[in-house]
């Protein structure tokens, strides 16, 4: 649910902005200020870098394809971010656990679409194949999508290999080094990674290595995690392993619970929670031998859509396992 923002007044003044939440009943009031006579420089337009959008076998809808003109012809929209590229419903193995070789007919039709349109995919590499799975636990929305760890990560690697691959072979290298590379979604959430921190960070040794095998200029990077989880874990188990780490990437809703980000219930009001959160993570990286690494909040909202109040006490919401 979106916040909507009043403001009152022009020139050099204090606007009083009211913040309406009606999600959940509640009403906050900000002071703004605003200075019209002064030029603090040039907006950046973060909301063009990337946009996130459901799945990917919704994006071959022409209805989907339509919108995502608007949004490209309004905004300069540069990339879009979805979760399943991988997923059986993309038919990445026809027939089932029994076809031979991967088949990436929806994948390309998903990825021309995009180009077709000036927008590149923010790869997102899951969720996992039936046949690679090592388990059939299922990510408990409306799409069929195995959140299991790969039965074997060789098997794994190779497959990622013949996917970049495949890619090159489309679209060329120069293109494809422009797509970030993101392993996994939300790991630290059981509802979309039913493994354990270890296991996570084993499957992103074999994905980044089989990536960088393929072609050592294409940008792979992690954890995505929700509400800025396992960053210090992550770096210094990629450090360790030597592993490359080209950008990280995770996600802030403003209602996510500080007690677990920040250490402390109630600590940033609202509309800090996201700026105090990216600072935390900036300086995890810098405090790390990746400083100066490249950083992604690859999705982020002025609320959390599975807060607290909108979870049922015995679903797993974004504040943790």
């Amino acid at each position: 649910m979106w916040n909507r923002r009043e403001v009152i007044g022009a020139g050099a003044a204090v606007a009083a902005a009211s913040l309406a939440r009606p999600a959940f009943g509640q009403q906050a009031v900000e002071q703004v200020e605003i200075d019209l006579r002064r030029d603090t420089g040039p907006l950046e337009h973060n909301w063009s870098r990337c946009a996130g959008s459901d799945r990917a076998s919704i994006t071959m809808r022409e209805s989907w394809r339509r919108d995502l003109d608007r949004f490209v012809k309004e905004t300069g929209l540069e990339r879009v971010r979805f979760h399943g590229i991988l997923n059986d419903d993309m038919g990445v193995w026809p027939g089932g656990l029994r076809g031979p070789q991967p088949n990436f007919q929806n994948v390309d039709d998903v990825y021309d679409g995009l180009l077709a349109r000036g927008v590149q995919p923010f790869v997102e590499l899951g969720y996992m194949p039936g046949r690679l799975a090592s388990g059939k636990t299922k990510l408990n929305f409306t799409y069929d999508a195995n959140i299991t760890p790969p039965k074997s990560l060789d098997e794994w690697g190779n497959f990622i290999q013949t996917f970049t691959r495949h890619l090159i072979d489309r679209y060329g290298a120069g293109e494809v080094r422009q797509w970030p590379f993101e392993v996994w979604n939300e790991p630290n959430l059981s509802w979309f990674f039913s493994g354990t921190q270890q296991d996570y960070f084993e499957m992103y040794r074999a994905t980044a290595r089989a990536v960088k095998t393929v072609d050592p200029a294409i940008r792979v990077g992690g954890p995505s995690t929700a509400a800025v989880a396992w960053i210090p874990e992550f770096l210094d188990f990629c450090a360790r392993e030597n592993l490359p780490v080209d950008f990280v990437t995770t996600h802030i809703y403003a209602g996510d619970d500080q007690q677990l980000m920040f250490g402390k219930k109630d600590l940033y009001p609202h509309s800090e929670v996201i700026p105090a959160a990216m600072a935390q993570v900036r300086a995890q990286i810098d405090a790390t031998k990746f400083k100066g690494t490249e950083l992604w909040l690859t999705e982020w909202s002025s609320d959390s859509p599975a807060s607290p109040n909108a979870c049922p006490t015995s679903t797993p919401c974004r504040n943790g396992r």
